[in-house]
């Protein structure tokens, strides 16, 4: 299957003081005896290889744009359906859930109150990485912590999505109770 992504790299370089680089990579897979080939793109520091894109584009037959997975529209839909644009759009929510599950699933594997703080910690002590560059660590980790459990994924998740459109009513008016402004559940 041919197609590609697109991942972005952030580093510092000695070209006077906070002289920062942000390079932007097309990664092809395209099949053969070399399958991958990587185009650097760029907003600073590198001439721009859009027409290298669009040829190998071309020569792959592949479209080159943002496509949700039929999962990620699906979450959309039910998110659409249980709560209102304030709610289902914002990032700050969205991002206290996501952090509240992926604690949930650690604590569920043996993950203890003190690992999870020393992380947070940890992490915290560190700059700031790049969202999309993030979900990719964040879904390879997953994935390969799923097949360590014997967890099937993909399964998993249906089987979630399908739970919560049958609980709409209860998921609304446990987020109508949450206090407002608080990254805490309830």
């Amino acid at each position: 299957m041919r197609g590609c992504s697109q991942y972005t790299h952030t580093c510092e370089v000695n070209e006077g003081a906070g002289s920062v680089y942000r390079f932007i990579y097309a990664l092809f897979f395209v099949g053969g005896p070399q399958p991958f080939r990587m185009i650097a793109l760029s907003d600073h520091g590198m001439a721009d290889g859009a027409a290298e894109v669009e040829a190998v584009s071309q020569e792959i037959g592949y479209k080159m744009e943002a496509e949700l997975t039929s999962y990620q529209k699906q979450v959309e839909e039910w998110l659409e359906a249980c709560f209102p644009p304030s709610v289902n759009t914002n990032r700050a929510e969205r991002t206290h859930r996501f952090l509240e599950e992926a604690l949930e699933l650690a604590q569920a594997n043996g993950c203890s109150r003190s690992d999870a703080i020393s992380l947070v910690d940890y992490v915290f002590g560190r700059p700031k990485g790049d969202s999309s560059q993030e979900v990719g660590g964040v879904m390879v980790t997953l994935a390969s912590l799923c097949s360590a459990s014997g967890i099937h994924m993909d399964e998993a998740g249906a089987i979630e999505l399908a739970r919560n459109w049958e609980r709409i009513e209860t998921i609304r008016a446990k987020q109508q109770t949450k206090p407002h402004g608080s990254p805490l559940p309830q």
